[in-house]
């Protein structure tokens, strides 16, 4: 039987687990509380607007309850899930009741990571609610959005910078899309970010417009 060193990471313990005939778990539970977005980039993969398709439904056919988050949390938990990640094909904020579910996966112990893309248009309490229990928060800003919808985003950004530094958490990192001919205006808008906080902008090209980057070449 192989040994293993102390592992530093789930990863690590999983695959240590695995050669040692131990069933593997899941590491971590990702969830896509609601399907539709407020924004309407151009660049994204997303069926559009307030349009969307994707998303967790019960049985009944809606969004599911509070009550049946938490069920799923808790069952996460049990199995020895770490780890909540909530994101995707719309934006997870829309949900209303998204504080709730995230303080409580974080009251059974999990890490909990959001993606969104800021546009948060509640109470300050309200907002504060939802990132204090936050292990990171991952924003997507948008050089295509309102000036009404970036104020929101930029709101978002400064409140979860100052929690982090206050408290630690959560975690703050930004990401731009840059569409092509837009480039300019998403400089300045990475500068304005880390204006507002941020600690870092990662900028990446827009894989879904022509030209594509050429990779057949050896």
């Amino acid at each position: 039987m192989p040994t293993f060193p102390r592992h530093t990471n789930r990863l690590g313990r999983s695959l240590a687990a695995a050669v040692q005939g131990q069933p593997p778990r899941p590491m971590s539970l990702e969830l896509h509380p609601y399907p539709r977005c407020q924004l309407q980039c151009s660049y994204c993969h997303s069926l559009g607007p307030l349009s969307g398709e994707s998303g967790y439904t019960n049985q009944r056919g809606g969004l599911l309850s509070p009550t049946e988050y938490l069920g799923l949390i808790q069952a996460s938990s049990d199995i020895g899930i770490e780890e909540l990640i909530i994101s995707g094909g719309g934006e997870p904020t829309l949900y209303k009741e998204l504080a709730f579910v995230v303080t409580s996966a974080a009251l059974v112990g999990l890490r909990v990571h959001l993606y969104s893309n800021g546009v948060v248009k509640r109470s300050r309490e309200t907002l504060t609610a939802l990132l204090q229990p936050l292990t990171s928060i991952r924003l997507s800003l948008h050089v295509e959005s309102s000036a009404r919808d970036r104020a929101a985003s930029f709101r978002t950004l400064e409140l979860a910078s100052a929690l982090n530094r206050s408290e630690g958490t959560p975690l703050v990192s930004v990401g731009i899309v840059v569409p092509i001919g837009k480039e300019t205006e998403c400089v300045e808008l990475a500068a304005e970010a880390l204006g507002a906080g941020a600690p870092a902008v990662e900028m990446r090209p827009n894989m879904y417009e022509e030209p594509f980057p050429d990779i057949s070449r050896d």
